[in-house]
């Protein structure tokens, strides 16, 4: 949408494209500036409803024919009560028309209590003659005895409880209100914030969300914080994000979490948006967690990934573990120690691999990427180099992290750029893992970003003024593809940005047929026509037109017929350097001291078209076995010419020292290596 004005203190308001972080949770995306300190509110409590010098004297024995006293800054304004049938409404309302006789204070008589006001603070004592000092008791801001808290009173009178005279922690508030709302009258204390205190959360400083409308549509907003509605600066603290800027945002435990500087901070249970006690007497289970990492160097932390056994909390140094020894987590169980001491790169959040976790680690020049594995609460995580096979593969611009484990799948790219760096793996067991492989992959435009979805992986590209979101589907085969061989099996044609029986016309002054590009032609790409219907012919038209509306011409009538274009990709394979191999207790060890001979390479290939063989000998010029037909009688005829499994056999006779194999495929065919085996001459010397 066009945004035609910001406002000086909107949320995003110069948050660049680092500062901003989201979290999908249902319908609602929350949406974090990490640029944005946050900050509460000028709003104080109680600072309309209080009296701020107030008492209240409460008469408990009655007695007749008794003075009852109420000493105020030295003077005293005494009541004698009835001789018979005295009461202590009688008595408390002859008290405060003795007291509102005299200039400077306000009585209010409230059942069997006075409620005293000035507007500058004063003095009281009371007594009363010739009984125990228990006839009457007196609370103005504060008490330590809860027994003398008066069953009547003034709507909105808020009481400190002192609980221990030389701790802090231990004191509560409670605010009187009446039953019917009366200004005056019976009711009950409740506890309640201390007053002349900041309680809410400035919602401008704040995580927005993004919410999903029933119409399709999104709304941005800014989220209803909960309020601190008990205790103080000492029994209910000011969360420890609040003059700091909140640096990560999560989920654990339904609990939502934020990152900020050396602290993890997790709201209550179950209530996202509350980041307050419940009560300052006691610490519930559902209250809200803050905990501060410490380490042997200045920790900021960054991000977290969840573990069956904790909460993984990452700094640019260290790595921590949030666990609880208890079924439940809450402030009384929870604990953070320290967990490994591995760099990782701030800006690039770590990812789950299933039961590991993976990370990124930069050097000047190069990017690793680091696994832990057997995470746990008794003793240090395993850490390896998933990368040592590549050391040089991956640059140092790298600056987004990708995995799926349901798919054994990890991506690497750069923002901006066209190539990405995947990673396959396949776990055996929990300590083996059968497969490691990494590959290089270009995109047809240049990356903005790329997720995983199910058994689907998604990256969105940029080509000129044209945004893709394209799509792979990386499992094995697909069931609902395009190529079928009569065998039943099925695949989707190899071409980026293939779309299925496009638009075309056809003049026969001409006899071609004109195809219309549904995009704009990307550069330094070839387009390719994939005519289903004749045997799967591959056509590479020049493509005319201006932008927007571009298009290619064929040679015949292709009305009616199955095409499928798309722009064609180059899949290369490099072999390594062949040895014969043995295999001691688990560990392949090469014999690369025998002389070793390779006279011809056989190549198992599952679902596959045309393949290219390129042979490359130190010395003599490379040649290219084409394997680019199936053989007669084995596909039928008017059918795509593909073939379920097949075998190649690629002739060399050449030191394996001086010989380098590639297997190539650029066609719109899948190629589908299964394995190799060679055969040669091997003299142990």
């Amino acid at each position: 949408c066009a945004i035609t004005s910001i406002p000086s203190n909107g949320y995003l308001n110069g948050a660049t494209v680092d500062n901003i972080e989201l979290l999908t949770l249902n319908d609602s995306t929350f949406v974090l500036n990490k640029a944005k300190q946050v900050a509460l509110k000028a709003d104080l409590t109680h600072a309309s409803t209080l009296d701020a010098h107030r008492a209240q004297v409460t008469i408990t024995v009655v007695s007749n024919n008794t003075d009852y006293i109420i000493n105020l800054d030295g003077t005293d304004y005494s009541h004698t009560s009835h001789s018979s049938s005295a009461t202590s409404d009688g008595i408390a309302s002859g008290l405060a028309t003795a007291i509102n006789g005299n200039a400077g204070f306000t009585a209010i008589a409230i059942g069997s209590g006075v409620y005293i006001t000035k507007a500058s603070s004063f003095n009281i004592h009371v007594s009363a003659a010739g009984v125990s000092a228990e006839t009457m008791f007196v609370i103005t801001t504060s008490t330590s005895n809860t027994s003398q808290l008066p069953l009547e009173s003034k709507d909105g009178y808020v009481l400190k409880i002192v609980n221990s005279l030389d701790i802090d922690v231990d004191d509560m508030y409670l605010r009187f209100e009446t039953d019917n709302g009366a200004s005056t009258g019976r009711g009950q204390w409740f506890e309640t914030t201390a007053p002349d205190i900041q309680y809410k959360f400035d919602e401008l400083t704040m995580p927005h969300r993004l919410v999903s409308q029933a119409d399709g549509t999104f709304t941005f907003e800014a989220i209803s914080w909960d309020d601190r509605i008990v205790g103080d600066d000492n029994t209910n603290p000011v969360p420890s994000f609040v003059g700091g800027y909140i640096d990560h945002i999560f989920f654990y435990r339904n609990r939502l979490g934020f990152l900020s500087g050396q602290n993890v901070v997790l709201s209550k249970a179950a209530d996202l948006f509350d980041f307050w006690n419940t009560t300052a007497q006691t610490a519930t289970d559902d209250d809200p967690i803050d905990i501060s990492v410490a380490g042997k160097k200045p920790v900021f932390l960054h991000y977290v990934q969840p573990t069956s056994v904790g909460l993984v909390l990452y700094s640019s140094v260290e790595q921590f573990l949030l666990t609880t020894d208890s079924d439940i987590l809450s402030p009384k169980t929870a604990k953070v120690n320290t967990m490994s001491n591995y760099e990782c790169d701030p800006s690039i959040e770590a990812v789950s691999l299933g039961i590991s976790q993976a990370f990124i680690s930069k050097t000047p020049l190069f990017t690793r990427l680091f696994e832990l594995t057997d995470i746990s609460t008794d003793t240090p995580p395993l850490m390896s180099d998933i990368t040592n096979y590549v050391p040089e593969l991956i640059p140092q611009s790298i600056n987004t992290l990708k995995a799926s484990p349901g798919l054994s799948l990890v991506s690497l790219g750069q923002t901006g750029g066209s190539t990405l760096y995947q990673y396959r793996f396949l776990n055996r067991s929990r300590e083996e893992r059968a497969v490691n492989s990494w590959y290089k992959w270009e995109l047809t435009g240049t990356l903005l970003t790329q997720f995983f979805d199910n058994s689907t992986f998604y990256v969105v590209v940029a080509n000129g003024t044209d945004v893709y979101v394209q799509s792979y589907d990386v499992t094995q085969a697909n069931e609902q593809g395009f190529l079928s061989l009569p065998t039943g099996e099925k695949t989707d044609v190899c071409l980026d940005l293939f779309n299925i029986n496009p638009h075309r016309t056809y003049d026969s002054s001409t006899e071609k047929t004109r195809i219309f590009l549904p995009y704009d032609s990307v550069t330094n790409s070839t387009l390719n026509v994939l005519v289903l219907e004749e045997f799967g012919s591959i056509l590479t038209p020049t493509i005319a037109g201006s932008a927007g509306s571009q298009y290619v011409d064929v040679d015949g009538d292709y009305r009616g017929k199955d095409l499928i274009i798309g722009y064609g990709f180059t899949m290369t394979i490099d072999l390594p350097k062949l040895f014969r191999y043995s295999i001691n207790n688990n560990n392949i060890e090469n014999d690369d001291v025998s002389s070793l001979i390779i006279h011809r390479m056989k190549f198992k290939l599952g679902l596959s078209g045309p393949v290219d063989y390129k042979v490359s000998i130190t010395g003599i010029d490379p040649f290219t076995k084409d394997v680019t037909v199936t053989l007669p009688q084995q596909y039928t005829l008017n059918n795509v010419n593909m073939q379920a499994s097949s075998t190649h056999v690629v002739p060399i006779f050449q030191r394996n020292e001086n010989l380098a194999v590639q297997i190539i495929g650029n066609t719109p065919f899948p190629v589908s290596l299964l394995g190799l085996d060679w055969e040669g001459k091997l003299n142990q010397r």
